[in-house]
């Protein structure tokens, strides 16, 4: 058998992250559905959902944007962490079909990192669909590790794995350094 050629890397493509506005919000909500159409249920009041996390204090809304301002991605973050208090939670995390490969998701990630080490947080947790083996890959290569099980945790009745990233005294203090980089985006 012939060995295979590896696939070929893409370019990593640069973005800028800000606070999600209103007018972000029909973007922001394809994305959902296209990510998530599995657990998505006809009648969720998305817009309702990100609306509110527009305005809540326990929330964030980021959105990473190409150069032309079109969304590339988005994360959700909250500090209101049932999961594990004292951690950031990342309650979403999608990258829109044409800018996958170019690692969005890793920069999403790293900046919930930053955002997590600005606000004192010593760790950033998430929930991942027992199934997603790319997005686990993705995360265990960010230094994230499972920590534990949900059964049942999707509308469908599927599994989700608890995973968490706990950062040493030496990374947060490496890591805060980028307050200007959160400034900038207006976290």
């Amino acid at each position: 058998m012939a060995p295979q050629a590896e696939p070929e890397k893409q370019q990593k493509l640069s973005v800028s992250f800000r606070k999600a506005a209103a007018r972000d919000l029909p973007a922001v909500i394809d994305l959902y559905t296209t990510s998530f159409h599995k657990f998505v249920q006809t009648g969720d009041d998305l817009r309702g959902y990100f609306m509110d996390a527009l305005g809540s204090p326990s929330q964030s809304l980021v959105v990473a944007t190409d150069a032309e301002d079109k969304v590339a991605g988005f994360l959700l973050l909250s500090t209101d962490n049932s999961f594990r208090p004292g951690a950031l939670n990342v309650d979403v995390i999608a990258v829109n079909d044409a800018y996958r490969g170019h690692g969005i998701g890793s920069q999403l990630m790293e900046f919930a990192d930053k955002a997590a080490l600005r606000n004192d947080f010593n760790a950033v947790t998430l929930q991942v669909h027992e199934e997603n083996a790319g997005a686990i890959r993705l995360y265990e290569r960010l230094g994230f590790s499972i920590v534990g099980e949900y059964p049942r945790y999707y509308r469908d009745g599927s599994n989700a794995y608890a995973m968490q990233k706990t950062f040493a005294p030496r990374q947060a203090a490496r890591l805060a350094t980028a307050k200007d980089h959160l400034r900038k985006a207006g976290m």
